[in-house]
This record gives structure tokens, C-alpha cells and sequence, in this order.
């Protein structure tokens, strides 16, 4: 049996993950009553759980490296050229969230608390949505955000996990109210007019399908595949630079422009990281893209190492054969989250700790066991 120490060792990693995501729950749905300013110290607090967990981990060689890349970098950027220290706390914070919620994985227990949290903030939203749909000047859905591209990746956060509920064994009851939820919010979504959010769910919605139709998914089973889909933010937005130099400005794509401005935002943080990559730079409406919001944040050098940290969580060939199907839809449904940050940086910048909710999909997809009467082995 396990010794007494590692019991508590165990305790301490679940009950730090679930304060967290109780915690990131609470402050999605508190949100529509109070400003960010009063639920900061949620944050606080999923900072201090988040630190915890460095003290259960054992770190690689593979993993200190691009860390070090990411640190070293990201502070001397801070104290050299300015920034906010705040933010970079979060960030570092999440990260660690993210490099154990892959390396361990979430038990049952969790997941369930994950599918209960995703069900309040869902229906807190719906319920917004329909007692009080506010809306900008341009009929966009607002809800209680302060723009619409944050209303869309704030709903993308339950629907992406209701993706992986979905295609769980249950009830044909509980599939249909899934079904109907993630309509409802896919819906809502697409009124906010985020297209870059609307566009990674309807990818994560139909991989899902995709890989359902078989037990052990061959699809994307090369580890090389999955590394380059980690970087799709950098990939996506070199190829809309490119389009936009080729392509007529004012081309449309379904009744809308399919260059949206954010192609003139790149161009222009690009010529501003290019003249100094390792200081801070600042642009009045963001950058609108992970990596380059990192870049010019942190410096080009921390979002090496953070990509190569990104990298690191991966998946052998033969561990994505032997994923389930839950595990590898979750697994599929973060690559899907990072489509998204072509278009956005809230991994970086998530003021709502949305990116949580990206992040708990690694710990979905690394989940030892997702049948619920399968007992977790508790020998030594």
C-alpha cells in the first residue's frame, strides 16, 4: 500500500487542482456581477494553488531548459524595460499549471468537479444571454465582457470541455443535454462574430467525430504532427500576412471582409519585435496573436522557450495509440484552443483565467482512466 507520505503527497496535487478550477469557475461566472479589479484576488488565490503544485514536481531535463529560456528571459525583459510583474505571474503560474496537469494528469474525482463547473458556467451564460443579452453598437453579443472577442473565448472555454463530454459513455438523456448546451453556445459564439473562437470549436467538433468513428484513433498519431499544431499560432498568422500582401484588401469570404485588420496589427508588432526582440513593446490594442503578444511582452526568446515548452507536452506514437477516446479527443480539443490563439493571447493574458479551462484539457488528455466503474490501482 502506499505509505502514508504519499497519500498526503496525493491529496495536496488534487486538492490544489480542484481549488483551481472552482476557483477559475467562480470567477467566469462572478464576472457578470462584479468588475475584474474586485475578483483579482481569485486570482491571487489560483496563484498561490498553482505555486503549490511546483512543490509536488519532479522536473526534466527536457522541461528546466525551455523553462529557464522562458524565465531568465521574460524577468529581464521585466526589469530592463518595464511591463507588468502581475501578469507575468499569472503567466509563469499557468504554466506550471500546465506542464503538471500533463505530466500527472487528473483523477475521476477531478474530472467529475471539471463536468460540474463546466455545466454552471455554461447555463450562468445562457442565462445571461437570455435575461440580458447586451450587445455593441454592431450587434455583437457582449454579455458581462468589455469586448466581444473576449465574450467568444470566454464561451469557448466550457464549450471546447462539453466537446470531450460529449463523446464520453453516458446517459442518451445527458448526451442530449450536452448537445443542446454546446448548440446554445456555439450559437452565442458565433453572435459575438469571433471568428477565430467559432472556427476552433467547429475543428474540435468535428476531430471528435472524426476520431469516435474508431477505438484507437490513427489519424494523427505521428508526435511530429502534434509538434507542428503547437505551432499554429505562428504558422497561421505568417500565412495571413502573406495572403493579405497577395490577395485584394477588400476581398469577402461568406458577405464578410476576410482581412479583418489584425493582418495590419502583425505587420506593424513585427517591425516593432524586429528593431529590439528582447524589450518590452507595447501596442495600444494588443497584438492579437499568442506568440507575438509573448514576444513583445517577454522578449523572442521566452516564447521560444515557451512553445518549446508546449512542444515538450506531447505525446509518443505509442501513447497516442494507447490514448482512449476521451483522452485523445481532449488532447485534440488543445490544438483546437491554440487555432484560437492565432487570433488572440489569452494563454498569456487570460484576465478571466479562461486559459485554465485550455490548459485542464492537457489533464484530461493525460487522465489515467475516464471509466467510471474502473478502480484506480491504489498498490504500491
Amino acid at each position: 500500500m502506499l505509505n502514508q507520505k504519499q497519500e498526503k503527497k496525493i491529496r495536496l496535487d488534487e486538492l490544489c487542482v480542484q481549488l483551481i478550477i472552482i476557483t477559475s469557475a467562480l470567477l467566469l461566472v462572478l464576472s457578470a456581477f462584479w468588475e475584474i479589479e474586485v475578483l483579482k484576488y481569485c486570482i491571487y488565490a489560483i496563484v498561490v494553488f498553482a505555486f503549490l503544485l511546483i512543490l509536488q514536481m519532479k522536473f526534466k531535463l527536457k522541461q528546466l531548459i525551455p523553462l529557464a529560456c522562458f524565465l531568465v528571459s521574460s524577468f529581464a525583459a521585466l526589469f530592463l524595460y518595464g511591463g507588468n510583474m502581475g501578469s507575468l505571474i499569472v503567466t509563469i503560474a499557468s504554466l506550471f499549471l500546465a506542464m503538471f496537469l500533463f505530466e500527472k494528469g487528473i483523477n475521476l474525482p477531478t474530472w467529475r468537479l471539471v463536468k460540474i463547473c463546466t455545466y454552471v458556467i455554461s447555463l450562468s451564460f445562457i442565462a445571461q444571454f437570455i435575461f440580458a443579452p447586451q450587445k455593441t453598437i454592431y450587434n455583437q453579443l457582449l454579455l458581462c465582457f468589455d469586448n466581444p472577442n473576449m465574450t467568444g473565448i470566454a464561451l469557448s472555454a466550457p464549450a471546447m470541455i462539453l466537446v470531450v463530454m460529449l463523446f464520453e459513455k453516458q446517459k442518451v438523456s445527458v448526451k442530449i443535454i450536452d448537445t443542446v448546451i454546446l448548440a446554445v453556445l456555439a450559437y452565442m459564439i458565433y453572435q459575438t462574430q469571433n471568428r477565430g473562437s467559432l472556427l476552433s470549436l467547429i475543428v474540435a467538433i468535428v476531430a471528435a467525430f472524426l476520431a469516435s468513428f474508431k477505438k484507437k484513433p490513427k489519424r494523427l498519431t505521428s508526435p511530429a504532427a502534434f509538434a507542428l499544431l503547437k505551432l499554429t499560432p505562428i504558422f497561421v498568422m505568417l500565412i495571413y500576412i502573406l495572403l493579405f500582401l497577395i490577395l485584394p484588401e477588400d476581398l469577402e469570404l461568406l458577405g464578410k471582409p476576410f482581412f479583418s485588420g489584425r493582418e495590419l496589427a502583425w505587420i506593424n508588432a513585427i517591425k516593432s519585435i524586429v528593431t529590439n526582440p528582447f524589450v518590452h513593446h507595447s501596442f495600444k490594442d494588443g497584438t492579437l496573436n499568442l506568440f507575438l503578444e509573448g514576444a513583445a511582452r517577454y522578449g523572442v526568446l521566452a516564447m521560444i522557450g515557451y512553445f518549446w515548452i508546449l512542444i515538450n507536452c506531447g505525446k509518443t506514437k505509442e501513447e497516442l495509440k494507447r490514448m482512449d477516446k476521451i483522452n485523445y479527443i481532449a488532447f485534440v480539443a488543445f490544438h483546437c484552443c491554440l487555432l484560437q490563439q492565432s487570433f488572440e493571447s489569452t494563454l498569456l493574458t487570460g484576465s478571466y483565467t479562461v486559459h485554465i479551462w485550455s490548459y485542464l484539457l492537457l489533464g484530461i488528455a493525460s487522465m489515467k482512466s475516464t471509466k467510471p466503474n474502473e478502480k484506480e490501482n491504489t498498490a504500491a
